[in-house]
Protein backbone atom coordinates (compact mmCIF):
# COMPACT_ATOMS: atom_id res chain seq x y z
CA UNK A 1 0.00 0.00 0.00
CA UNK A 2 1.21 3.43 -1.12
CA UNK A 3 -0.17 6.62 0.33
CA UNK A 4 1.16 9.99 -0.71
CA UNK A 5 0.38 13.45 0.08
CA UNK A 6 -0.20 15.75 -2.99
CA UNK A 7 1.03 19.12 -1.09
CA UNK A 8 4.97 19.05 -2.53
CA UNK A 9 7.58 21.13 -1.01
CA UNK A 10 11.33 21.81 -2.51
CA UNK A 11 10.06 19.14 -4.88
CA UNK A 12 9.46 16.30 -2.34
CA UNK A 13 5.97 15.14 -1.24
CA UNK A 14 5.09 16.40 2.18
CA UNK A 15 4.37 12.74 3.09
CA UNK A 16 4.41 9.12 2.17
CA UNK A 17 3.69 6.01 3.55
CA UNK A 18 4.61 2.94 1.57
CA UNK A 19 4.51 -0.96 3.32
CA UNK A 20 4.23 -4.07 1.46
CA UNK A 21 1.30 -5.86 0.86
CA UNK A 22 1.30 -9.01 3.28
CA UNK A 23 3.55 -11.62 1.64
CA UNK A 24 4.83 -9.87 -0.69
CA UNK A 25 8.71 -8.70 -1.13
CA UNK A 26 9.07 -5.77 0.17
CA UNK A 27 11.24 -4.46 -2.12
CA UNK A 28 8.63 -4.22 -4.66
CA UNK A 29 6.98 -1.48 -3.35
CA UNK A 30 9.56 0.93 -3.77
CA UNK A 31 11.12 3.08 -0.84
CA UNK A 32 8.65 5.92 0.91
CA UNK A 33 10.50 9.31 -0.02
CA UNK A 34 8.93 12.35 1.71
CA UNK A 35 9.76 14.77 4.16
CA UNK A 36 8.09 12.41 6.11
CA UNK A 37 8.59 9.22 5.11
CA UNK A 38 7.21 5.81 6.69
CA UNK A 39 7.53 2.19 5.33
CA UNK A 40 9.62 -0.59 4.73
CA UNK A 41 12.41 1.26 3.59
CA UNK A 42 12.25 5.27 4.22
CA UNK A 43 14.72 7.98 2.59
CA UNK A 44 13.86 11.42 3.78
CA UNK A 45 15.83 14.85 3.96
CA UNK A 46 13.74 15.39 7.73
CA UNK A 47 11.63 12.18 9.50
CA UNK A 48 12.07 8.63 8.22
CA UNK A 49 10.27 5.94 10.26
CA UNK A 50 10.57 2.06 8.86
CA UNK A 51 12.32 -1.05 8.96
CA UNK A 52 15.76 0.53 6.76
CA UNK A 53 15.56 4.38 7.62
CA UNK A 54 17.33 6.77 6.31
CA UNK A 55 17.25 10.59 7.25
CA UNK A 56 18.19 13.49 9.39
CA UNK A 57 16.10 12.16 12.26
CA UNK A 58 15.01 8.43 11.50
CA UNK A 59 13.78 5.65 13.94
CA UNK A 60 13.88 1.92 12.47
CA UNK A 61 14.96 -1.43 12.77
CA UNK A 62 18.58 -0.07 11.07
CA UNK A 63 18.48 3.82 11.61
CA UNK A 64 20.86 5.92 9.52
CA UNK A 65 20.68 9.77 10.08
CA UNK A 66 21.78 12.71 12.22
CA UNK A 67 19.49 11.30 15.39
CA UNK A 68 19.33 7.87 14.42
CA UNK A 69 17.16 5.31 16.93
CA UNK A 70 16.71 1.88 16.04
CA UNK A 71 17.73 -1.64 16.70
CA UNK A 72 21.12 -1.04 14.94
CA UNK A 73 21.63 2.84 14.76
CA UNK A 74 24.19 4.60 12.71
CA UNK A 75 24.91 8.59 12.93
CA UNK A 76 25.70 11.45 14.86
CA UNK A 77 23.79 10.80 17.85
CA UNK A 78 23.03 6.95 17.42
CA UNK A 79 20.41 5.44 20.44
CA UNK A 80 20.10 1.58 20.00
CA UNK A 81 20.92 -1.80 20.42
CA UNK A 82 24.16 -1.63 18.27
CA UNK A 83 24.84 2.24 17.86
CA UNK A 84 27.74 3.88 16.24
CA UNK A 85 27.84 7.24 15.99
CA UNK A 86 29.81 10.68 16.93
CA UNK A 87 27.93 10.34 20.48
CA UNK A 88 26.55 6.67 20.86
CA UNK A 89 24.60 4.98 23.50
CA UNK A 90 23.03 0.94 23.35
CA UNK A 91 23.85 -2.01 24.29
CA UNK A 92 27.28 -1.57 22.22
CA UNK A 93 27.84 2.46 21.71
CA UNK A 94 30.76 2.64 19.62
CA UNK A 95 31.42 6.54 20.07
CA UNK A 96 33.66 9.14 17.64
CA UNK A 97 33.47 11.72 20.79
CA UNK A 98 31.72 9.53 23.39
CA UNK A 99 29.63 6.05 23.83
CA UNK A 100 27.95 4.98 27.06
CA UNK A 101 26.24 1.72 27.50
CA UNK A 102 26.69 -1.92 28.31
CA UNK A 103 30.19 -1.95 26.27
CA UNK A 104 31.61 1.47 25.27
CA UNK A 105 34.65 2.39 23.14
CA UNK A 106 35.40 5.65 22.03
CA UNK A 107 38.73 7.19 21.82
CA UNK A 108 37.04 10.19 23.39
CA UNK A 109 35.34 9.30 26.40
CA UNK A 110 33.50 5.82 27.57
CA UNK A 111 31.32 4.82 30.17
CA UNK A 112 29.95 1.40 30.66
CA UNK A 113 29.68 -1.60 32.38
CA UNK A 114 32.78 -2.49 29.76
CA UNK A 115 34.44 0.35 28.40
CA UNK A 116 37.64 1.03 26.09
CA UNK A 117 39.29 4.21 25.46
CA UNK A 118 41.40 6.52 26.93
CA UNK A 119 38.82 7.88 29.25
CA UNK A 120 37.18 4.78 30.00
CA UNK A 121 35.47 4.29 33.39
CA UNK A 122 37.21 7.43 34.90
CA UNK A 123 36.38 10.34 36.73
CA UNK A 124 37.06 12.36 33.90
CA UNK A 125 34.92 10.66 31.54
CA UNK A 126 31.89 10.65 34.66
CA UNK A 127 32.26 14.76 34.78
CA UNK A 128 32.15 14.79 30.83
CA UNK A 129 28.98 12.88 30.89
CA UNK A 130 27.33 14.53 33.68
CA UNK A 131 28.15 18.18 31.95
CA UNK A 132 26.94 17.31 28.74
CA UNK A 133 23.37 18.44 28.27
CA UNK A 134 21.76 15.09 26.38
CA UNK A 135 23.51 12.52 28.80
CA UNK A 136 22.01 14.11 31.77
CA UNK A 137 18.45 12.23 31.13
CA UNK A 138 19.07 8.95 32.47
CA UNK A 139 19.72 5.77 29.72
CA UNK A 140 16.21 4.86 30.66
CA UNK A 141 14.04 7.30 30.36
CA UNK A 142 15.77 8.56 26.52
CA UNK A 143 13.26 6.49 24.81
CA UNK A 144 10.94 7.58 26.75
CA UNK A 145 11.48 11.33 24.97
CA UNK A 146 10.98 9.72 21.80
CA UNK A 147 8.25 7.63 22.39
CA UNK A 148 5.40 9.28 20.60
CA UNK A 149 7.40 9.89 17.09
CA UNK A 150 8.65 5.66 17.75
CA UNK A 151 4.88 5.32 17.31
CA UNK A 152 3.78 7.36 15.04
CA UNK A 153 3.23 4.59 12.35
CA UNK A 154 0.94 2.37 14.94
CA UNK A 155 -1.52 5.39 15.84
CA UNK A 156 -1.67 7.12 12.62
CA UNK A 157 -3.05 4.47 10.77
CA UNK A 158 -3.25 5.50 7.06
CA UNK A 159 -6.99 4.46 5.06
CA UNK A 160 -6.81 3.56 1.59
CA UNK A 161 -8.54 6.47 -0.56
CA UNK A 162 -10.30 5.90 -3.37
CA UNK A 163 -10.12 9.01 -5.99
CA UNK A 164 -9.72 12.51 -5.11
CA UNK A 165 -9.99 13.01 -1.24
CA UNK A 166 -8.77 16.08 0.73
CA UNK A 167 -5.15 16.27 -0.91
CA UNK A 168 -3.89 12.66 -0.84
CA UNK A 169 -3.74 10.18 -3.13
CA UNK A 170 -2.51 6.71 -3.57
CA UNK A 171 0.12 5.81 -5.83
Amino acid sequence: MRITSKTVFLGLPVFEFAVAEVGASPHLKGPACAWVAIGDLALSPFLAIGGLAFGTVSFGGLALGGLAIGGCAIGGLALGGCSIGVWAMGGLALGLQAAKGGLAASPGYALGGTAFGPQANTREAAAWFARAPFWMVPPGRIFLLFLPLALLPVLVRPREVKGKDRGITPR
